[in-house]
C-alpha cells in the first residue's frame, strides 16, 4: 500500500495557475489527524488508542497521520503514519524533502527550529502560525511593521548558534492574539 500511495501521491495543479502558487511557490500545508482502524490486537500493538480512567482500552485503536497536501486542490502529497501516542511533529519532518520549492503552511503544533532546518534545508519556505513565545524578543524591526527576531532551540534562552532568524507577523483575530 505505502508504495502505491507514493507511486500515486503528488501535487496536481499545473505549474503556474493561479491561486495555487505565489511568487512560483506551489501552496502546501502539513496538517495531522487521528483515523481509527480496525479493532484487534495487532492494530493495538501496532498504533495504541484512547484508554479510559482505569488504562482499560477506550474505543478503536487509532492510526495518526500526517500530510503534506497541496492547499488549491487538497491532493496529498505526501503522508507518515504512526501510533496514536506519536506527535506530529517527526512525521512532518520525514515529509520535509517532499516539500521542496514550495511554500508550507504549518499551525502551532509545528514550529520548532530543527523542522525549520529540515524544510528550509530541502527548499521549502515556511508559513508557520506560533505561539507568541516562540520568537519572542525582535532582534530588529523591519519597515512594514513586522520583524526578525530568533527562535532557538528548546530551552534555550536569549541569542543560541543553534537557532533561527525568523521574520514575525503579528496579528489578532477577533481581539484575541
Amino acid at each position: 500500500m505505502e508504495r502505491l500511495f507514493h507511486r500515486l501521491a503528488g501535487p496536481l495543479v499545473p505549474a503556474g495557475l493561479g491561486g495555487s502558487f505565489w511568487r512560483g511557490m506551489r501552496l502546501a500545508a502539513v496538517d495531522g489527524f487521528l483515523l481509527d482502524v480496525p479493532d484487534n490486537d495487532a492494530n493495538r500493538r501496532a498504533f495504541g488508542g484512547p484508554k479510559d480512567s482505569s488504562g482499560r482500552p477506550g474505543g478503536f485503536p487509532q492510526a495518526r497521520v500526517v500530510t503534506l497536501t497541496e492547499t488549491g486542490t487538497h491532493a496529498c502529497i505526501d503522508a507518515r503514519v504512526d501510533g496514536y501516542n506519536s506527535g506530529e511533529r517527526d512525521p512532518a519532518m520525514a515529509m520535509a524533502t517532499s516539500a521542496a520549492g514550495m511554500l508550507v503552511i504549518m499551525d502551532r503544533g509545528f514550529p520548532g527550529v530543527e523542522l525549520w532546518k529540515a524544510y528550509t534545508g530541502a527548499g521549502a519556505h515556511l508559513l508557520l502560525r506560533a505561539r507568541s513565545c516562540v520568537a519572542r524578543r525582535p532582534v530588529r524591526h523591519l519597515p512594514d511593521g513586522t520583524y526578525l527576531a530568533r527562535m532557538n532551540l528548546s530551552g534555550q534562552k536569549g541569542t543560541h548558534p543553534g537557532g533561527v532568524l525568523v521574520r514575525v507577523i503579528e496579528y489578532r483575530i477577533d481581539g484575541g492574539e
